[in-house]
């Protein structure tokens, strides 16, 4: 059977490949010449290093052309379509895991000096938002995994409403969260914050139903 490529999940994909370059842009004042990509023992000593341009510019372009490469190969190619769900996605998701990991560990040791953790588990945490608000907005008319309250019950119609209004709201607050661990990686009390994003669209839901009523 021929595989249905979403393509919120694979533009999400891109974009998590381009935030090492944005982020790069904002940090370029503050990082060295060279840029630490390698290390012995998980952030111990530098091993290998990369020119400032290339390390913001180059390799997460890299990223981006072999993301492309991985995603289409999974659903179009021969073999892709005969995979099993689950790992044909999860290698469409396989360089963006990647490029955020490395970067998390990447500008925390450029700019500190050394590998800040919560930096990584803010990129990982930020990551796994973006990928569940890709898939959201594909969700069919009454899947358990949605958002089911009186309104998005009401009909399909209602139903996309809202969870294309999660997908966007969840992906621009798991972007934040990734940008966020990356350039404040100190405050971590400030993860609070994201909860009222994630609760966001069954506000927006019973907003909706409300003027509806009116």
């Amino acid at each position: 059977m021929k595989s249905k490529m979403q393509m919120m999940p694979f533009w999400s994909g891109i974009i998590a490949c381009l935030l090492p370059m944005a982020a790069g842009l904002v940090l370029y004042g503050n990082l060295p010449q060279q840029v630490a990509v390698q290390w012995k023992d998980f952030g111990g000593e530098i091993t290998g290093t990369v020119p400032k341009e290339w390390a913001v510019f180059v390799i997460p372009l890299v990223f981006v052309v072999l993301h492309w490469v991985f995603a289409i190969s999974a659903h179009k190619a021969l073999w892709g379509r005969c995979m099993i769900g689950f790992v044909r996605e999860a290698i469409g998701w396989l360089m963006p895991t990647i490029a955020i990991i490395t970067y998390s560990m990447v500008y925390s040791v450029a700019v500190n000096g050394r590998l800040h953790l919560s930096a990584l588990l803010y990129g990982i945490i930020g990551l796994a938002i973006l990928i569940i608000a890709s898939y959201v907005p594909h969700l069919s008319f009454g899947s358990r995994w949605g958002i089911r309250d009186e309104y998005t019950q009401m009909g399909e119609e209602h139903w996309q409403k809202v969870h294309w209004f999660a997908g966007v709201i969840w992906a621009l607050g798991g972007i934040s969260v990734i940008l966020f661990g990356w350039f404040q990686w100190l405050f971590g009390w400030w993860m609070l914050c994201w909860v009222v994003v994630l609760l966001a669209p069954n506000v927006y839901s019973a907003w909706l139903k409300k003027q509806q009523a009116v």
